[in-house]
C-alpha cells in the first residue's frame, strides 16, 4: 500500500499537497477565506485507483463487524472478520481471526480504512 498523503481539495477539483492532516484541514480553512467562489474546501486523502478494491472490501469487513457487534452476536465476530463471511469462515483458527480483527482495528484507527 503507498504512503497516503493528505491534500486540501476545493470544489473545482483542485488539490494542494500539504504535510499532514493538520495542515491539509489548515489550508482548508484558509483557502475558504482567500478563494471563496472554490469553496467548500475539504482536508482529504486521495487513494490509488489500483487499491480502493482492498480499502473497499475492508471497509465492507468493518461494516459487517460493527453489524455483528450491536446486534450482540460478538461471539461470531473473529470467524467473520477473517473470513469475509460467515460460511466457510469457521475453517480458520481463532487466534489469525483476532489477527485480522486487530489489523483491520488498526488500520480503521489509522484512517487507512
Amino acid at each position: 500500500m503507498s504512503d497516503r498523503r493528505w491534500y486540501c481539495l476545493g470544489k473545482d477539483g483542485v488539490a494542494t499537497l500539504c504535510a499532514d492532516k493538520d495542515d491539509a484541514e489548515q489550508s482548508a480553512k484558509l483557502a475558504s477565506l482567500d478563494w471563496p467562489r472554490n469553496a467548500p474546501y475539504r482536508a482529504v486523502q486521495l487513494v490509488e485507483a489500483d487499491e480502493l478494491d482492498a480499502l473497499q472490501a475492508d471497509a465492507d469487513r468493518y461494516r459487517w463487524l460493527r453489524n455483528f457487534h450491536a446486534a450482540g452476536i460478538s461471539d461470531n465476530l473473529p470467524h467473520i472478520a477473517a473470513g469475509g463471511d460467515y460460511i466457510g469462515a469457521w475453517t480458520l483458527h481463532s487466534e489469525e481471526a483476532d489477527k485480522a480483527i486487530d489489523a483491520a482495528r488498526a488500520r480503521l484507527n489509522e484512517g487507512d480504512i
